[in-house]
């Protein structure tokens, strides 16, 4: 039997959770800048019908780990691939979310 919308809402809901009790404040800010810029691109590009929108959506959410830490080399002199990690990881999780 398939597992119903509530059910998979409750899991999901428990994994952040815990996501959130082991992640500093700014870890999850990159985790969520990933998915919010993940959701933008795939709306922007599913509206131009764009070929092969996962991997333009892909490339955003790259662009845009990638570029806030070389932002942060410019501003502190350090660039962490940490945060760059996190915000690929929300990127590609807000991706896999927006098929359900």
């Amino acid at each position: 039997m398939v597992a119903h919308w509530p059910v998979w809402s409750g899991i999901i809901s428990e994994l952040l959770k815990q996501i959130k009790s082991m992640t500093p404040k700014d870890k999850e800010m990159h985790f969520w800048a990933g998915v919010w810029v993940s959701f933008a691109a795939l709306i922007l590009f599913k509206a131009l019908n764009v070929q092969y929108c996962w991997l333009y959506v892909l490339c955003a959410v790259l662009a845009a780990a990638i570029g806030k830490e070389l932002k942060d080399v410019l501003d502190y002199g350090k660039f962490d691939w940490r945060d760059a990690v996190y915000t690929i990881v929300g990127g590609m999780s807000g991706f896999i979310l927006s098929f359900f």
